[in-house]
């Protein structure tokens, strides 16, 4: 896992705060099998602090469900907020994985 700083824009901080206010979270199993499938993502990154998040939207990833900013815990509203993995959906041709999110 890639360690850099994270840069948020005032969009970014912006985008969250209308996650936070208007999605619903999702279910423990759902928010449990996202957090797996990010962790075993090569686009995760962490912060020096030791904060996971997406690599390409920016957003947190964490083990707790309570964590505010952590995009696994609430309902994708695609294309603006969710998993927005480039090769979502697609097998990893050398382990067969499934790239991002399946819902």
């Amino acid at each position: 896992m890639e360690t850099e700083k994270r840069i948020l824009t005032s969009a970014d901080v912006l985008d969250a705060l209308k996650i936070i206010a208007t999605q619903p979270k999702v279910s423990l199993e759902i928010f449990e099998e996202r957090v797996k499938i990010c962790l075993t993502c090569t686009r995760l990154k962490q912060t020096p602090k030791g904060q996971m998040y997406c690599g390409v939207c920016k957003c947190s990833i964490g083990k707790s469900r309570k964590q505010v900013f952590n995009l696994a815990a609430y309902k994708e509203k695609i294309p603006k907020h969710g998993c927005l993995h480039p090769s979502r959906g697609l097998a990893n041709p050398k382990t067969g994985q499934i790239f991002g999110w399946r819902r």
